[in-house]
């Protein structure tokens, strides 16, 4: 037999046993979360990061049923279920990089051709390091570099025109298994 797992609302007392847990133990999760039945130690680690304010340890004020929006299981947010006090507003997102409010993603940026011939130029070199290569390009993460690397390869093979011809040859059927020497 499979296991049910119901989701529920986290209640206003459930709230306050992780606050004054976390006041008691640190972020020691699991011994948190033998004080509340049916919640595990994640469930109750992701609640802590909804209920903590910008400075660590600072619970936000006002969240309680309803999770991060601040809405209650019948959608609206005029009180919670419990106490019937008025409910927070909905929880506000950090801002993004580009600073808008709501945690849009900053706007992606194409790739150039010469991030590129960096890409291709110092896989040849040290081979597939995505963190060294990330510091000889700002802006970009090893993850964005690695998938990029992995593109440009795709485009060899399946021979759609790259950005640049010339940056190809200098790859010289470096696959991803073996950097060319």
């Amino acid at each position: 037999e499979k296991a049910v797992i119901v989701r529920r609302e986290w209640t206003a007392e459930e709230d306050k046993v992780i606050r004054e847990g976390v006041l008691q133990f640190g972020k020691k999760w699991r011994r948190i979360s033998l004080q509340l039945e049916e919640r595990s130690d994640d469930a109750v680690r992701n609640r802590w990061s909804r209920l903590k304010g910008g400075e660590e340890g600072e619970p936000k004020a006002g969240l309680s049923k309803g999770g991060a929006s601040g809405r209650n299981a019948a959608g609206d947010t005029g009180v919670t279920g419990d106490a019937g006090s008025p409910a927070a507003p909905p929880v506000r997102r950090r801002a993004s990089a580009s600073g808008e409010e709501g945690g849009a993603k900053p706007e992606r940026i194409g790739w150039t051709q010469a991030e590129d011939a960096i890409i291709i130029s110092s896989v040849r070199e040290i081979g597939h390091k995505w963190y060294r290569i990330a510091q000889r390009i700002p802006g970009r993460t090893e993850h964005a570099i690695r998938n990029r690397w992995q593109r440009l390869l795709r485009m060899v093979e399946d021979t759609q025109p790259p950005p640049s011809p010339s940056l190809f040859q200098a790859v010289g059927g470096a696959g991803p298994e073996e950097p060319a020497r």
